[in-house]
């Protein structure tokens, strides 16, 4: 007796979407490096009785523990896409660093005249590499059962 089961279809628009949503938030992260969030420097007075927890009160202790803490999310988010990314094969590397993760903004057609590409081998190999990626980072929209 063979086991059968079917894949969902994966709708590729909406995860090509979801995936330049993603890059997008990429490229912001890649510019914010070295930003602080500097404390409060206004001077308030207030009666509050001492504790024995390990509550942090400090206005330039909760500055540094969120600087620290969004440094971590930025280094975290940026090492996770550059490691999914490298999983891809060479070319659909190539074709996704240099469209999605450099600080300039370029168009297709500047892509794969820079490769030396047909526009159709371009696209084909391109969307291949998105839906890889996103499955990597499990970023994938199926399309509902019972949809066309």
């Amino acid at each position: 007796m063979q086991l059968d089961f079917d894949l969902p279809k994966v709708n590729e628009k909406e995860t090509k979407i979801k995936l330049e949503s993603e890059f997008e938030k990429y490229r912001y992260l890649l510019l914010k490096s070295g930003e602080t969030d500097f404390p409060s420097i206004t001077q308030t007075y207030t009666f509050q009785p001492p504790s024995k927890t390990n509550i942090i009160h400090s206005s330039v202790e909760h500055a540094a523990i969120k600087s620290v803490d969004k440094e971590n999310f930025r280094k975290a988010f940026l090492g996770r896409m550059q490691l999914s990314v490298n999983r891809l094969s060479f070319l659909q590397r190539a074709i996704l660093i240099r469209r999605y993760m450099t600080d300039d903004s370029i168009f297709d057609y500047e892509v794969f005249n820079e490769l030396g590409m047909s526009e159709r081998n371009y696209h084909r190999i391109k969307a291949k590499a998105l839906l890889r990626l996103a499955t990597i980072l499990n970023l994938e929209v199926f399309e509902e059962v019972g949809s066309k």
